[in-house]
């Protein structure tokens, strides 16, 4: 016997935001004694929401505030709510700042560190990113491009959009002209844009298309010449098709000219990278001599860090390394004293008796952490460690065993690079006594 499909059962409900979570999210108690998150809420308030019952699982969608909070800020973008980029941008100041301080001193706490090690957070205005990747999608003859709706794989289209670089907004609407005669209706693609100091290096994939035809490749090749792009790549899988290149794109590091991808991985803007920079270097004690930077990338502090001492940089990505080796080759006069060393930290993390021949080590590994790297500190006899996380969990699991050997952890700087979400950066500064 066939069974029907069954519509979700939807009623309209309420409820209290009791906090905040670590993600920004309202936490509500429904009717049922059930525990839900919501976003664009704050604590006190009370958020009027959607319960959809299907047949093996219950959702919640946020629709709106019946009670505000006094402390409800007014958001700087039109998209809010409906884009899913930005989350809090309901938040006043004070409370945003003490939200962003409360994340990462809460990790500290819960492994057995001291939260008032924990600086106040510097939070860099909007308008200053310099990377993005966006998704697109052509339906009904119009173009959508932009980022996913929150808990939705719909395309928000963004016309402004107040956290990018200027430079970069404004070459959304223009861009998305150009693909309405490029794309087909329903297909999707996808986009990386960034900024270097070359100009806008952009990189572009149609799912499943192998190559441009000709009208396709013309209209691109327009569209780059009238809006002054450094470059424009066509991607399909590990196939690059350079549509146009006006000049071969660098980010400047510590003043030294770097080849960059469009998907390389960069910090958000140059005023992240300035902020980062200055807390490594500020803490290098003046007498260092050899120095190793674990994930060093393209050299984002590979390069200044050789101002103080001979540095050691330790990267899996092979193209990063060679785009760093590339550029200290390239330089006539005052060469860095720089290695490089191609390894997987997560698999192969350098031993403790390597550790000791250095003074320093700066480690800014991924998300996940570099606790197998973490160990072999913890054995080392290094004097400083400087620790560069974009995880607050991580980098506290982390810091736990490397206290537990004896290291003191000093301070921990935060930087809010990426405003208006949950996302951080920080710093921390380990010493052995």
């Amino acid at each position: 016997m066939k069974h029907t499909k069954q519509p979700p059962v939807i009623t309209e409900e309420k409820g209290k935001v009791l906090y905040m979570t670590q993600s920004g999210l309202g936490h509500v108690i429904d009717a049922d004694g059930k525990e839900i998150d919501l976003p664009y809420c704050l604590p006190g308030e009370t958020v009027i929401y959607d319960k959809v019952q299907r047949r093996r699982k219950t959702d919640y969608y946020y629709r709106g505030i019946a009670t505000k909070s006094l402390n409800r800020a007014e958001p700087i973008c039109p998209h809010f709510s409906q884009c899913g980029g930005c989350t809090l941008q309901h938040m006043n100041e004070k409370d945003y700042t003490e939200f962003k301080k409360s994340i990462v001193t809460q990790h500290l706490q819960n492994h057995g560190l001291d939260p008032f090690l924990v600086e106040d957070p510097v939070v860099l205005k909007a308008g200053q990113r310099r990377r993005t990747n966006m998704d697109i999608r052509k339906k009904n003859d119009k173009v959508f491009l932009g980022y996913h709706q929150l808990k939705s794989h719909a395309v928000m289209n963004i016309g402004p959009c107040p956290v990018l670089d200027p430079e970069i907004e404004a070459l959304l609407n223009p861009f998305a002209q150009c693909l309405n005669k490029v794309l087909e209706n329903f297909q999707k693609a996808k986009i990386f844009i960034t900024k270097t100091d070359t100009g806008i290096d952009l990189s572009f994939e149609i799912q499943e298309v192998k190559a441009l035809d000709e009208d396709q490749r013309s209209h691109l090749k327009q569209f780059c010449e009238d809006n002054n792009l450094c470059r424009f790549i066509f991607k399909y899988r590990k196939t690059h098709d350079i549509v146009h290149e006006r000049e071969k794109p660098y980010v400047l590091i510590d003043n030294v000219q770097v080849d960059i991808e469009p998907w390389s991985f960069l910090q958000s803007s140059i005023k992240a990278d300035e902020y980062l920079t200055k807390w490594v270097l500020d803490a290098v004690p003046k007498n260092a001599e050899h120095i190793y930077d674990m994930f060093c990338g393209r050299g984002t502090f590979t390069f200044p860090l050789s101002r103080q001492a001979a540095v050691t940089g330790v990267e899996l990505d092979q193209s990063a390394l060679e785009a760093l080796n590339s550029a200290n080759g390239k330089l006539a006069i005052n060469k860095r004293a720089i290695t490089t060393l191609q390894q997987n930290l997560f698999e192969s993390p350098i031993k403790a008796q390597q550790l000791n021949k250095a003074d320093v080590v700066v480690i800014d590994p991924p998300r996940a952490g570099a606790h197998a790297q973490s160990k072999e500190l913890a054995k080392s006899k290094v004097q400083t460690i400087i620790y560069v996380s974009c995880n607050p969990e991580t980098f506290a699991k982390d810091c736990k065993l490397l206290a537990d050997s004896g290291y003191h952890l000093k301070k921990v700087h935060i930087l809010d690079q990426f405003i208006y979400t949950p996302h951080l950066e920080v710093v921390g500064v380990l010493t052995r006594p």
